[in-house]
């Protein structure tokens, strides 16, 4: 999972597209996935 999401978190960041920002959904929850962890340490 890291050789996929830490790349994603990277480039989900350049194009300012953060599950912070979502106001609702799977991508906001982030509970079935650590994206948001990557997301954050990225930042």
């Amino acid at each position: 999972m890291h050789a996929i999401l830490q790349p994603l978190s990277e480039m989900l960041g350049r194009a300012n597209l953060r599950s912070t920002d979502i106001k609702a959904g799977c991508g906001r929850c982030g509970a079935c996935s650590a994206l948001s962890t990557y997301e954050r340490a990225a930042a």
